[in-house]
């Protein structure tokens, strides 16, 4: 069966582009339906072809044909939240930050990162240049206070402080 690989949304307006590998998958084991929805050819009625949603995505298909067309659970959302950012989740550090100053983020949509350095922890300002999730000790100096801002457009986190 036929899949998509590495799928990459671009929204421009009111215009999606979907660019991606079609890759061929063995979904032999794919554990038909939660649901079958039959679907005939609108201008050939004895054309029919089955719809069928189960746990690892979407699949169309042609009754005794062994071809089809699966769209993974996943791939499913990443389209869906690059349609509608909203469905996603603002960013989430997955470690805490600490004296390495490298911080991984969990996000479903690509942040923009940004390092802030403050004296007092009241007022911050960002980092010129530091733009990724590892901060360049170089930049900042001794007890200054930083810490990471991630956002994108389903929200933003800010990872705790450190004194360097």
């Amino acid at each position: 069966m036929k899949t998509l690989k590495g799928i990459k949304t671009t929204i421009s307006g009111n215009k999606l582009t979907l660019t991606a590998d079609i890759v061929d998958k063995d979904y032999s084991a794919f554990r038909t339906q939660q649901q079958t929805i039959v679907h005939a050819a609108s201008d050939n009625i004895r054309h029919h072809r089955h719809l069928q949603i189960a746990e690892c995505g979407v699949m169309v298909k042609t009754p005794g044909k062994r071809v089809g067309f699966v769209l993974e659970k996943q791939d499913l959302i990443d389209i869906a939240t690059g349609i509608e950012p909203l469905l996603s989740y603002a960013p989430v550090a997955t470690n805490k930050l600490d004296k390495t100053l490298t911080v991984k983020i969990n996000s479903e949509l690509t942040p923009d990162f940004q390092w802030q350095v403050s004296m007092d922890g009241q007022v911050w300002s960002n980092v010129p240049g530091q733009t990724t999730t590892t901060l360049d000790k170089s930049t900042v100096k001794a007890g200054q206070r930083v810490r990471l801002k991630a956002t994108s457009p389903a929200g933003e986190m800010i990872t705790e402080t450190v004194v360097v």
